[in-house]
């Protein structure tokens, strides 16, 4: 930053009472109708440009319209790898081309047809027993899963903290 220096004389005649020298100007403030544009704060990769946004300050994932500081929409299901099946009245999973002991832990809910259940036993990549008979049946469907909502990890390529989405089901029965 420079100082501006301005020379002049004060006053509007040339009598000896009036002051003869320089003013200076630490600094101007120049005011405009239009608002700056805000500093860009990242580049978008081609992989992901229409998944990040900025706007207003906030940052979207998966949103043009993020209403918060991080707004993060995502599909809270991933599908499983290849195909299952299950009888009507069964607990027994099949699969074809599927990857049951990778993607599946004991505990997890998936979705197969329009029911939600919890995996009770994986028996192998290819068969794994759910918590109650599913009441329809499918064939060749595609399975899906509760994926992680978000995942942080410490440099060592560690997780340090990971937060899933817990589904809770409550059953009613008639009680005689």
């Amino acid at each position: 930053m420079e100082k501006v220096r301005f020379k002049g004389t004060t006053g509007s005649g040339q009598t000896t009472s009036q002051y003869r020298g320089d003013l200076a100007i630490d600094y101007v403030t120049i005011l405009t109708d239009t608002p700056p544009l805000p500093p860009v704060k990242w580049l978008e990769s081609a992989s992901n440009a229409h998944d990040i946004h900025y706007a207003q300050g906030n940052v979207g994932i998966g949103t043009e319209e993020p209403n918060a500081d991080l707004s993060i929409l995502g599909n809270l299901s991933k599908p499983l790898s290849g195909h299952v099946g299950v009888n009507a009245g069964f607990k027994h999973v099949t699969g074809v081309d599927t990857r049951f002991t990778e993607e599946l832990m004991v505990g997890d809910s998936p979705l197969i047809g329009e029911e939600v259940f919890i995996v009770i036993e994986i028996l192998g990549d290819a068969e794994l027993i759910i918590d109650v008979a599913h009441t329809v049946g499918e064939v060749n469907a595609t399975a899906y899963t509760d994926s992680d909502l978000l995942s942080v990890r410490a440099g060592a390529e560690t997780e340090a903290l990971v937060v899933y989405q817990l589904q809770m089901r409550f059953r009613f029965r008639n009680a005689l």
